[in-house]
Protein backbone atom coordinates (compact mmCIF):
# COMPACT_ATOMS: atom_id res chain seq x y z
CA UNK A 1 0.00 0.00 0.00
CA UNK A 2 1.46 3.42 -1.03
CA UNK A 3 1.27 6.38 1.30
CA UNK A 4 1.14 9.95 0.08
CA UNK A 5 2.43 12.81 2.15
CA UNK A 6 0.20 15.31 0.39
CA UNK A 7 -2.83 16.18 2.49
CA UNK A 8 -4.65 17.13 -0.60
CA UNK A 9 -4.36 13.77 -2.31
CA UNK A 10 -7.51 11.99 -3.13
CA UNK A 11 -6.38 8.41 -2.71
CA UNK A 12 -3.70 8.70 0.03
CA UNK A 13 -1.48 6.27 -1.98
CA UNK A 14 -4.19 3.55 -1.84
CA UNK A 15 -5.42 1.67 -4.78
CA UNK A 16 -8.45 2.88 -6.56
CA UNK A 17 -10.50 0.28 -4.72
CA UNK A 18 -10.47 2.20 -1.44
CA UNK A 19 -11.26 5.85 -0.96
CA UNK A 20 -10.07 7.58 2.19
CA UNK A 21 -11.89 10.50 3.68
CA UNK A 22 -10.24 13.78 4.58
CA UNK A 23 -7.87 14.49 6.19
CA UNK A 24 -5.70 11.75 4.80
CA UNK A 25 -2.94 11.62 5.82
CA UNK A 26 -2.67 13.91 8.89
CA UNK A 27 -0.30 16.78 8.97
CA UNK A 28 2.29 14.73 10.91
CA UNK A 29 3.83 12.06 8.63
CA UNK A 30 4.49 9.66 11.64
CA UNK A 31 0.80 9.46 12.58
CA UNK A 32 -1.69 7.49 10.54
CA UNK A 33 -5.37 8.09 10.58
CA UNK A 34 -7.23 5.00 11.93
CA UNK A 35 -9.85 5.60 9.29
CA UNK A 36 -7.19 4.99 6.63
CA UNK A 37 -5.95 1.64 8.15
CA UNK A 38 -7.84 -1.44 6.98
CA UNK A 39 -7.86 -4.91 8.67
CA UNK A 40 -7.23 -7.42 5.92
CA UNK A 41 -7.19 -10.63 7.96
CA UNK A 42 -9.96 -13.20 8.38
CA UNK A 43 -13.03 -12.55 10.46
CA UNK A 44 -12.41 -12.70 14.24
CA UNK A 45 -14.95 -14.78 16.14
CA UNK A 46 -15.78 -15.03 19.90
CA UNK A 47 -17.73 -18.22 20.23
CA UNK A 48 -20.55 -17.89 17.73
CA UNK A 49 -20.22 -14.08 17.61
CA UNK A 50 -18.32 -12.35 14.71
CA UNK A 51 -16.58 -9.48 16.44
CA UNK A 52 -14.25 -8.18 13.66
CA UNK A 53 -14.82 -8.60 9.93
CA UNK A 54 -12.27 -8.55 7.16
CA UNK A 55 -11.65 -5.15 5.67
CA UNK A 56 -12.93 -3.26 8.74
CA UNK A 57 -11.21 0.06 9.31
CA UNK A 58 -9.08 0.30 12.43
CA UNK A 59 -11.36 2.79 14.15
CA UNK A 60 -14.28 0.41 13.49
CA UNK A 61 -12.27 -2.52 14.86
CA UNK A 62 -11.47 -0.57 18.03
CA UNK A 63 -15.11 0.46 18.48
CA UNK A 64 -16.38 -3.08 17.97
CA UNK A 65 -13.91 -4.49 20.48
CA UNK A 66 -14.77 -1.91 23.14
CA UNK A 67 -18.49 -2.36 22.63
CA UNK A 68 -18.24 -6.18 22.70
CA UNK A 69 -16.24 -6.32 25.94
CA UNK A 70 -18.30 -3.62 27.61
CA UNK A 71 -21.47 -5.48 26.77
CA UNK A 72 -19.96 -8.71 28.13
CA UNK A 73 -18.69 -7.11 31.31
CA UNK A 74 -22.04 -5.53 31.92
CA UNK A 75 -23.62 -9.03 32.14
CA UNK A 76 -20.90 -10.63 34.35
CA UNK A 77 -22.50 -11.47 37.82
CA UNK A 78 -21.00 -9.80 40.85
CA UNK A 79 -20.69 -12.05 43.96
CA UNK A 80 -21.15 -10.35 47.32
CA UNK A 81 -21.14 -12.43 50.57
CA UNK A 82 -22.69 -10.68 53.57
CA UNK A 83 -23.83 -11.88 57.01
CA UNK A 84 -27.30 -10.98 58.17
CA UNK A 85 -26.65 -12.44 61.67
CA UNK A 86 -24.35 -11.30 64.43
CA UNK A 87 -23.49 -14.95 65.02
CA UNK A 88 -21.93 -15.42 61.50
CA UNK A 89 -18.64 -13.72 60.55
CA UNK A 90 -17.64 -13.27 56.84
CA UNK A 91 -14.00 -12.63 55.95
CA UNK A 92 -12.82 -11.98 52.35
CA UNK A 93 -9.36 -11.92 50.76
CA UNK A 94 -8.43 -11.10 47.12
CA UNK A 95 -5.42 -12.50 45.30
CA UNK A 96 -5.16 -11.32 41.69
CA UNK A 97 -8.61 -11.41 40.25
CA UNK A 98 -9.81 -14.11 42.77
CA UNK A 99 -11.75 -13.19 45.92
CA UNK A 100 -12.12 -15.85 48.68
CA UNK A 101 -14.84 -15.63 51.31
CA UNK A 102 -14.52 -17.47 54.71
CA UNK A 103 -17.70 -17.94 56.80
CA UNK A 104 -17.33 -18.73 60.55
CA UNK A 105 -19.73 -19.12 63.48
CA UNK A 106 -19.12 -16.50 66.16
CA UNK A 107 -19.03 -18.86 69.19
CA UNK A 108 -18.21 -16.07 71.64
CA UNK A 109 -21.24 -14.01 70.63
CA UNK A 110 -23.52 -17.10 70.61
CA UNK A 111 -22.29 -18.19 74.05
CA UNK A 112 -22.70 -14.69 75.51
CA UNK A 113 -26.28 -14.27 74.23
CA UNK A 114 -27.52 -17.79 75.06
CA UNK A 115 -25.53 -18.09 78.31
CA UNK A 116 -24.19 -21.41 77.06
CA UNK A 117 -21.49 -23.45 78.69
CA UNK A 118 -19.70 -25.13 75.87
CA UNK A 119 -18.62 -28.67 76.65
CA UNK A 120 -15.03 -29.37 77.43
CA UNK A 121 -13.86 -32.72 76.20
CA UNK A 122 -11.18 -34.49 78.15
CA UNK A 123 -10.12 -38.03 77.51
CA UNK A 124 -8.43 -39.72 80.47
CA UNK A 125 -6.66 -43.02 80.26
CA UNK A 126 -6.83 -45.93 82.68
CA UNK A 127 -4.36 -48.48 83.94
CA UNK A 128 -4.36 -50.27 80.59
CA UNK A 129 -5.16 -47.35 78.23
CA UNK A 130 -2.73 -44.59 77.19
CA UNK A 131 -4.07 -41.31 75.69
CA UNK A 132 -2.01 -39.15 73.29
CA UNK A 133 -3.26 -35.62 72.40
CA UNK A 134 -2.56 -33.81 69.11
CA UNK A 135 -3.86 -30.30 68.26
CA UNK A 136 -4.30 -29.37 64.58
CA UNK A 137 -5.72 -25.88 64.22
CA UNK A 138 -8.89 -25.82 66.27
CA UNK A 139 -9.18 -29.60 66.26
CA UNK A 140 -7.91 -31.75 69.14
CA UNK A 141 -7.24 -35.37 68.29
CA UNK A 142 -7.15 -37.98 71.06
CA UNK A 143 -5.37 -41.23 70.27
CA UNK A 144 -6.04 -44.16 72.60
CA UNK A 145 -3.62 -47.05 72.85
CA UNK A 146 -4.29 -50.12 74.96
CA UNK A 147 -1.51 -51.76 76.90
CA UNK A 148 -1.18 -55.48 76.54
CA UNK A 149 -2.44 -57.57 79.46
CA UNK A 150 -0.40 -60.67 80.06
CA UNK A 151 -1.54 -63.63 82.12
CA UNK A 152 1.35 -65.35 83.91
CA UNK A 153 1.31 -68.74 85.61
CA UNK A 154 3.20 -67.82 88.76
CA UNK A 155 2.67 -70.88 90.95
CA UNK A 156 2.89 -73.63 88.34
CA UNK A 157 -0.61 -74.92 89.16
CA UNK A 158 -2.36 -73.43 86.11
CA UNK A 159 -2.16 -73.97 82.37
CA UNK A 160 -2.18 -70.62 80.49
CA UNK A 161 -2.60 -70.60 76.70
CA UNK A 162 -2.74 -67.37 74.63
CA UNK A 163 -4.60 -67.29 71.29
CA UNK A 164 -2.96 -64.46 69.32
CA UNK A 165 -4.59 -63.23 66.08
CA UNK A 166 -3.39 -60.00 64.36
CA UNK A 167 -5.82 -57.15 64.98
CA UNK A 168 -7.84 -59.20 67.49
CA UNK A 169 -7.82 -59.14 71.27
CA UNK A 170 -5.56 -61.65 72.97
CA UNK A 171 -7.65 -64.41 74.53
CA UNK A 172 -6.15 -66.41 77.36
CA UNK A 173 -7.35 -69.88 78.25
CA UNK A 174 -6.68 -70.76 81.88
CA UNK A 175 -7.36 -74.13 83.44
CA UNK A 176 -6.12 -75.94 86.51
CA UNK A 177 -3.16 -78.24 86.18
CA UNK A 178 -4.70 -81.13 88.10
CA UNK A 179 -1.50 -83.14 88.18
CA UNK A 180 0.50 -80.29 89.67
CA UNK A 181 -2.32 -79.38 92.04
CA UNK A 182 -2.67 -82.96 93.31
CA UNK A 183 1.06 -83.09 93.98
CA UNK A 184 0.93 -79.76 95.84
CA UNK A 185 -2.11 -80.45 98.02
CA UNK A 186 -1.48 -82.03 101.46
CA UNK A 187 -3.13 -85.31 102.29
CA UNK A 188 -6.02 -84.76 104.72
CA UNK A 189 -7.78 -87.23 107.02
CA UNK A 190 -10.39 -86.65 109.72
CA UNK A 191 -10.63 -88.84 112.82
CA UNK A 192 -12.98 -88.67 115.79
CA UNK A 193 -11.90 -87.23 119.09
CA UNK A 194 -11.95 -88.88 122.49
CA UNK A 195 -15.59 -87.97 123.09
CA UNK A 196 -18.15 -90.69 122.64
CA UNK A 197 -20.71 -88.14 121.48
CA UNK A 198 -19.17 -87.44 118.04
CA UNK A 199 -18.68 -89.61 114.96
CA UNK A 200 -17.12 -89.15 111.50
CA UNK A 201 -18.64 -90.21 108.16
CA UNK A 202 -17.00 -89.85 104.72
CA UNK A 203 -18.21 -90.02 101.13
CA UNK A 204 -16.23 -90.03 97.87
CA UNK A 205 -17.60 -88.46 94.68
CA UNK A 206 -15.08 -88.49 91.84
CA UNK A 207 -11.82 -87.18 93.28
CA UNK A 208 -13.61 -85.33 96.12
CA UNK A 209 -13.72 -86.85 99.62
CA UNK A 210 -16.24 -85.23 101.98
CA UNK A 211 -16.01 -85.70 105.73
CA UNK A 212 -19.05 -85.12 107.95
CA UNK A 213 -18.55 -84.56 111.66
CA UNK A 214 -21.74 -85.08 113.68
CA UNK A 215 -22.47 -85.03 117.38
CA UNK A 216 -24.86 -87.44 118.98
CA UNK A 217 -27.98 -85.71 120.22
CA UNK A 218 -28.70 -85.71 123.94
CA UNK A 219 -32.38 -85.18 124.72
CA UNK A 220 -33.70 -84.26 128.13
CA UNK A 221 -37.34 -85.35 128.36
CA UNK A 222 -39.90 -83.90 130.74
CA UNK A 223 -41.55 -86.12 133.30
CA UNK A 224 -44.65 -85.63 135.43
CA UNK A 225 -44.98 -82.06 136.71
CA UNK A 226 -41.66 -81.09 135.06
CA UNK A 227 -41.05 -78.63 132.20
CA UNK A 228 -37.92 -78.86 130.00
CA UNK A 229 -36.86 -75.87 127.86
CA UNK A 230 -34.10 -76.34 125.23
CA UNK A 231 -31.98 -73.36 124.10
CA UNK A 232 -28.95 -72.99 121.83
CA UNK A 233 -28.00 -75.80 119.49
CA UNK A 234 -27.11 -73.41 116.65
CA UNK A 235 -23.92 -72.13 115.06
CA UNK A 236 -21.22 -71.43 116.01
CA UNK A 237 -21.00 -73.57 119.15
CA UNK A 238 -24.05 -75.87 118.61
CA UNK A 239 -24.35 -76.57 122.36
CA UNK A 240 -27.85 -77.23 123.63
CA UNK A 241 -28.80 -76.08 127.11
CA UNK A 242 -31.77 -77.68 128.86
CA UNK A 243 -33.60 -75.85 131.65
CA UNK A 244 -35.66 -78.14 133.87
CA UNK A 245 -38.42 -76.59 135.98
CA UNK A 246 -41.10 -78.05 138.21
CA UNK A 247 -44.53 -77.27 136.87
CA UNK A 248 -47.17 -75.43 138.83
CA UNK A 249 -49.29 -78.06 140.62
CA UNK A 250 -52.85 -76.96 141.30
CA UNK A 251 -54.86 -78.45 144.14
CA UNK A 252 -58.63 -78.15 144.18
CA UNK A 253 -61.36 -78.93 146.68
CA UNK A 254 -63.82 -81.65 145.89
CA UNK A 255 -67.00 -80.71 144.10
CA UNK A 256 -69.63 -79.65 146.60
CA UNK A 257 -67.11 -78.80 149.31
CA UNK A 258 -68.41 -75.49 150.58
CA UNK A 259 -66.84 -75.30 154.07
CA UNK A 260 -63.12 -75.10 153.19
CA UNK A 261 -61.13 -72.28 151.56
CA UNK A 262 -57.98 -73.18 149.54
CA UNK A 263 -55.53 -70.37 148.70
CA UNK A 264 -52.45 -71.11 146.50
CA UNK A 265 -49.33 -68.91 145.99
CA UNK A 266 -46.80 -69.77 143.24
CA UNK A 267 -43.13 -68.91 143.97
CA UNK A 268 -41.45 -68.28 140.60
CA UNK A 269 -37.92 -68.19 142.02
CA UNK A 270 -38.07 -71.64 143.57
CA UNK A 271 -40.80 -73.05 141.28
CA UNK A 272 -42.83 -74.08 144.31
CA UNK A 273 -46.46 -73.56 145.26
CA UNK A 274 -47.67 -72.82 148.78
CA UNK A 275 -51.21 -73.86 149.75
CA UNK A 276 -53.25 -72.54 152.68
CA UNK A 277 -56.34 -74.53 153.71
CA UNK A 278 -58.82 -72.86 156.08
CA UNK A 279 -62.35 -73.46 157.34
CA UNK A 280 -65.14 -71.29 155.92
CA UNK A 281 -66.78 -70.33 159.22
CA UNK A 282 -69.67 -68.45 157.62
CA UNK A 283 -70.65 -71.36 155.37
CA UNK A 284 -70.30 -73.79 158.25
CA UNK A 285 -72.52 -71.61 160.47
CA UNK A 286 -75.23 -71.60 157.81
CA UNK A 287 -75.06 -75.37 157.49
CA UNK A 288 -75.10 -75.99 161.29
CA UNK A 289 -77.96 -73.54 161.80
CA UNK A 290 -79.97 -75.29 159.10
CA UNK A 291 -79.25 -78.70 160.55
CA UNK A 292 -80.15 -77.62 164.10
CA UNK A 293 -83.39 -76.04 162.96
CA UNK A 294 -84.23 -79.14 160.92
CA UNK A 295 -83.75 -81.24 164.09
CA UNK A 296 -85.94 -78.88 166.11
CA UNK A 297 -88.60 -78.91 163.42
CA UNK A 298 -88.61 -82.72 163.38
CA UNK A 299 -88.51 -83.25 167.15
CA UNK A 300 -90.36 -80.23 168.58
CA UNK A 301 -93.12 -79.98 166.03
CA UNK A 302 -95.72 -77.26 166.24
CA UNK A 303 -93.52 -74.72 168.11
CA UNK A 304 -91.79 -71.71 166.61
CA UNK A 305 -88.30 -72.47 167.81
CA UNK A 306 -85.41 -70.75 166.04
CA UNK A 307 -81.85 -71.77 166.94
CA UNK A 308 -78.83 -69.66 165.88
CA UNK A 309 -75.31 -71.15 166.09
CA UNK A 310 -72.29 -68.82 166.07
CA UNK A 311 -69.18 -70.74 165.05
CA UNK A 312 -66.77 -67.88 165.83
CA UNK A 313 -67.97 -67.62 169.42
CA UNK A 314 -69.13 -71.23 169.57
CA UNK A 315 -72.45 -70.19 171.06
CA UNK A 316 -76.00 -71.52 170.46
CA UNK A 317 -78.95 -69.17 170.89
CA UNK A 318 -82.49 -70.57 170.99
CA UNK A 319 -85.41 -68.23 170.30
CA UNK A 320 -89.10 -68.99 170.68
CA UNK A 321 -90.68 -67.20 167.71
CA UNK A 322 -94.37 -66.65 167.35
CA UNK A 323 -95.31 -67.84 170.87
CA UNK A 324 -96.49 -65.94 173.92
CA UNK A 325 -95.94 -67.04 177.49
CA UNK A 326 -98.60 -66.30 180.08
CA UNK A 327 -97.99 -63.99 183.02
CA UNK A 328 -95.82 -65.65 185.60
CA UNK A 329 -95.26 -68.64 183.29
CA UNK A 330 -91.96 -70.14 182.18
CA UNK A 331 -90.15 -73.34 181.38
CA UNK A 332 -89.07 -75.53 184.23
CA UNK A 333 -85.69 -77.23 184.27
CA UNK A 334 -87.23 -80.56 183.48
CA UNK A 335 -88.94 -79.15 180.43
CA UNK A 336 -92.45 -79.18 181.86
CA UNK A 337 -94.53 -76.42 180.38
CA UNK A 338 -96.17 -74.39 183.12
CA UNK A 339 -98.21 -72.35 180.65
CA UNK A 340 -98.52 -73.79 177.18
CA UNK A 341 -97.34 -71.69 174.23
CA UNK A 342 -100.01 -69.81 172.34
CA UNK A 343 -99.20 -70.55 168.69
CA UNK A 344 -100.46 -68.73 165.61
CA UNK A 345 -101.04 -71.80 163.46
CA UNK A 346 -102.40 -69.72 160.57
CA UNK A 347 -99.03 -68.07 159.80
CA UNK A 348 -96.36 -70.68 158.93
CA UNK A 349 -92.72 -69.56 159.12
CA UNK A 350 -90.86 -72.31 157.26
CA UNK A 351 -91.46 -74.70 154.37
CA UNK A 352 -89.32 -77.70 153.31
CA UNK A 353 -89.96 -79.16 149.85
CA UNK A 354 -89.68 -82.80 148.88
CA UNK A 355 -86.46 -84.04 147.28
CA UNK A 356 -86.42 -83.64 143.47
CA UNK A 357 -83.72 -84.37 140.84
CA UNK A 358 -82.93 -81.26 138.72
CA UNK A 359 -81.34 -82.13 135.32
CA UNK A 360 -78.35 -80.33 133.86
CA UNK A 361 -79.33 -76.66 133.30
CA UNK A 362 -82.91 -77.67 134.20
CA UNK A 363 -85.49 -75.62 136.13
CA UNK A 364 -88.18 -76.77 138.63
CA UNK A 365 -91.05 -74.84 140.21
CA UNK A 366 -91.71 -75.20 143.97
CA UNK A 367 -95.03 -74.21 145.54
CA UNK A 368 -95.02 -73.38 149.27
CA UNK A 369 -97.67 -72.17 151.79
CA UNK A 370 -95.87 -69.23 153.41
CA UNK A 371 -97.99 -66.65 151.58
CA UNK A 372 -95.19 -64.08 151.26
CA UNK A 373 -92.58 -63.13 148.67
CA UNK A 374 -90.18 -62.05 151.41
CA UNK A 375 -88.46 -65.40 151.78
CA UNK A 376 -84.94 -66.82 152.10
CA UNK A 377 -84.15 -69.99 150.16
CA UNK A 378 -81.43 -72.59 150.80
CA UNK A 379 -80.89 -75.94 149.11
CA UNK A 380 -79.66 -79.31 150.35
CA UNK A 381 -79.18 -82.80 148.97
CA UNK A 382 -81.79 -84.56 151.05
CA UNK A 383 -80.26 -88.02 151.44
CA UNK A 384 -79.85 -89.87 154.71
CA UNK A 385 -77.85 -90.28 156.86
CA UNK A 386 -77.34 -86.81 158.24
CA UNK A 387 -75.70 -84.32 157.87
CA UNK A 388 -77.16 -83.33 154.51
CA UNK A 389 -74.95 -81.93 151.74
CA UNK A 390 -75.55 -78.23 151.15
CA UNK A 391 -75.86 -76.83 147.64
CA UNK A 392 -74.29 -73.37 147.22
CA UNK A 393 -76.43 -70.60 145.80
CA UNK A 394 -74.71 -68.84 142.88
CA UNK A 395 -72.42 -71.83 142.30
CA UNK A 396 -74.78 -74.82 142.12
CA UNK A 397 -78.16 -73.19 141.60
CA UNK A 398 -80.10 -69.93 141.23
CA UNK A 399 -83.63 -69.32 142.49
CA UNK A 400 -86.26 -66.80 141.42
CA UNK A 401 -89.35 -65.71 143.45
CA UNK A 402 -92.41 -65.82 141.21
CA UNK A 403 -95.13 -64.82 143.72
CA UNK A 404 -96.16 -65.21 147.38
CA UNK A 405 -96.29 -69.02 147.15
CA UNK A 406 -93.97 -70.03 144.23
CA UNK A 407 -90.27 -70.03 143.40
CA UNK A 408 -88.15 -71.56 140.60
CA UNK A 409 -84.75 -73.25 141.01
CA UNK A 410 -82.28 -73.61 138.07
CA UNK A 411 -79.15 -75.81 137.90
CA UNK A 412 -75.94 -73.90 137.05
CA UNK A 413 -73.44 -76.50 138.33
CA UNK A 414 -73.11 -78.16 134.93
CA UNK A 415 -73.76 -81.59 136.34
CA UNK A 416 -77.37 -81.46 137.58
CA UNK A 417 -78.62 -81.49 141.20
CA UNK A 418 -79.73 -84.80 142.72
CA UNK A 419 -82.35 -85.00 145.55
CA UNK A 420 -82.61 -81.20 145.72
CA UNK A 421 -84.74 -80.00 148.65
CA UNK A 422 -85.51 -76.31 149.15
CA UNK A 423 -85.84 -74.86 152.69
CA UNK A 424 -87.88 -71.66 152.42
CA UNK A 425 -88.07 -69.32 155.43
CA UNK A 426 -90.45 -66.41 155.38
Amino acid sequence: MATSRNNNCTSCGCTDTYVATQPCPPSCPEVFNSQCIVYTGTDILCGQDTVIKRYDYLDTVITKLVNYFCAGLANVPVTIVESDSIYIDVTSSTVGNTTTYVIDLDFAQLQADLNLTLPVYNVVGSDNVFVATTVVGTTTIFTLSAFETEVINSDGLLNVTANITPGVDIIYTVDVDLVALTAALPQTSVIGGPSANSFITSSVVGNMTTYSVDSKESIVAAGDNVTVTATGGTAPNYDTTYTVDAEFVALALLTGEAYLDLVSVYNAGTHTTSYTLSLDIAALDIHINQEINDVFDNTVGGFGIDAVYNGAGQTLTINFDGAAVGVGGGILGNGTIVNPFILDTDVPRKYTSTATNIPVAGTITITHNLGTASVVVSGTELVLPLPFTTYVHGTDYLYQILNANQITVTDISGGGLSNFSAVIIG
